[in-house]
């Protein structure tokens, strides 16, 4: 390097923060050429015009990861390929056709590196600086990825971040802020922004926010209704405090949410569950009213003919009382007889509206009486009863109890059956009751049998629960219900 090169490139260093040799009138006493540059915090290569590396500092070991007495001396193309370093060779090439220095970030293959480079052609060849920057564009690379995650999320989540600083009252929204006011991105704002979007009857709501933001006092969170492009947006605003190592406000930071959609879905939620709640107290009505005429039923047609009866025989006996104590004796016995049947049906119609045994010893005891009142010699009834882990309510069980009465009874009125078998089982968080006959079954197209007051009434009490029954039925191969009632529910 020739003593003019090297003052131009001493003063560049200089600017640098490399440091000076003694101001004895002498730039270059007490300090070697080799010294000064070993203190640069660049690598430094210095090519002659042959492309021959002359002279290499301290910095380039590190830089290159080769030792610089395995440099020097070497032709630079051979010592680095072409391709790996196709950026350092296009700077280089640039240099020497501007007759001047080139600067610029470069990324070199090779070394898998990023470098800030200046290459600085002379009359007795290359100087080249390179300088590992690769740690700040690791840095800026993965802020820039950060940012990217951030506002994709933001437009995906439908939110937006803004910040306040309470000394500068600078007021900063991220992209996410201006794509929920429908704004174009950049415009300036200020927290006020909330009053002059806000629905008239949101007012209160966006002051609170305003005062909260200006304030910084403490967290807060507020829903309000803005107007962005002609619609109503719900918004929910939250934010929170930044404190010194005082515990004094410097910021306030803060997210708005797009909630408009989950407002509707609430809505709807709402009125889907008032719809439910009606059909569900139709349902009950029903029910009350189909067991009602039950009970109408059974007592017109069994206690109430039974009572008409004994009264004819009572006004019979007032007419004889003259007659022969015989005949009398006869329509005594006929009314006791009457009685005890009037009586026995009264028991049946009570024990049917809440049997006893149910009471005291609960569902599996209950259908086992049940069966054994009802099995006679042409039909058997059997039950079945596993793995219920579970508590059942007292409910439940009048519930199931009376499911498998009325499947029953369906059972001996209409499939001619001779047997009967009742399973009664938990399946994890199910309760599940199955009746299955022997009876002559019915073809698909006979299915309309299964529509009567009986079942409909199940149907509503398993609607009710949140349960199902589901009907297999055979011709002449019999029936199977499957009763399923969720317990949790239950």
């Amino acid at each position: 390097m020739k003593e003019g090169d090297y003052r131009k490139e001493s003063a560049r260093r200089r600017a640098h923060g490399v440091p000076r040799a003694p101001a004895n009138g002498n730039a270059l006493a007490g300090f070697t050429m080799s010294q000064v540059l070993d203190h640069m915090p660049e690598a430094f290569l210095m090519l002659n015009p042959d492309g021959n590396i002359v002279l290499a500092n301290q910095q380039t070991e590190a830089f290159w990861g080769k030792p610089r007495h395995e440099l020097v001396g070497q032709a630079f193309e051979r010592l680095f390929e072409r391709e790996p370093y196709e950026d350092l060779y296009t700077a280089m090439q640039k240099a020497a056709v501007k007759r001047n220095s080139v600067q610029g970030e470069i990324f070199l293959k090779g070394l898998n590196k990023w470098a800030d480079s200046t290459v600085t052609p002379t009359p007795s060849g290359v100087m080249l600086y390179l300088r590992d920057i690769t740690l700040r564009k690791k840095t800026e690379e993965e802020a820039r990825k950060n940012l990217a995650l951030l506002q994709q999320s933001e437009e995906l989540a439908g939110m937006g971040s803004w910040e306040y600083d309470l000394s500068t009252k600078a007021f900063s929204w991220s992209e996410g802020m201006y794509r929920l006011f429908g704004l174009h991105e950049g415009i300036g704002v200020s927290p006020d922004i909330y009053l002059d979007f806000a629905l008239q009857e949101d007012r209160q709501a966006s002051e609170k926010v305003v005062e909260h933001i200006l304030s910084g006092q403490a967290s807060f969170e507020e829903s309000l209704r803005i107007v962005r492009n002609g619609k109503v947006v719900t918004l929910k605003v939250k934010g929170d405090p930044v404190v010194d190592s005082l515990q004094n406000t410097v910021k306030m930071l803060g997210v708005d949410l797009d909630i408009t959609n989950l407002k509707r879905l609430e809505e709807e939620n709402l009125t889907l569950k008032l719809e439910q709640q009606k059909e569900l107290l139709l349902a009950i009505l029903k029910a009350q009213e189909e067991e009602r005429k039950r009970i109408a039923e059974a007592l017109h047609n069994g206690l109430a003919q039974l009572l008409y009866a004994i009264s004819l025989y009572l006004k019979q006996l007032n007419v004889n009382q003259e007659a022969s104590e015989e005949n009398n004796t006869d329509l005594k016995h006929q009314i006791e007889h009457l009685l005890t049947e009037a009586i026995n049906e009264a028991r049946t119609i009570s024990y049917e509206l809440t049997p006893s045994v149910l009471r005291d010893f609960g569902l599996e005891m209950a259908v086992a009486e049940l069966g054994k009142k009802l099995s006679v010699q042409l039909l058997k009834i059997s039950l079945d009863v596993y793995q219920v882990t579970d508590f059942l309510s007292d409910s439940l069980q009048t519930v199931s109890y009376r499911i498998i009465q009325e499947l029953i009874n369906n059972a001996i009125k209409h499939a001619d059956a001779s047997s009967i078998k009742i399973m009664i089982r938990q399946v994890k968080s199910q309760l599940q009751i199955i009746v299955k006959d022997n009876g002559k079954g019915m073809a698909p197209e006979d299915r309309v049998q299964l529509q009567g007051i009986g079942l409909r009434s199940i149907k509503n009490q398993l609607k009710l629960l949140g349960g199902y029954m589901h009907i297999e039925s055979v011709l002449n191969k019999g029936t199977t219900v499957k009763v399923v009632i969720p317990l949790k529910t239950s």
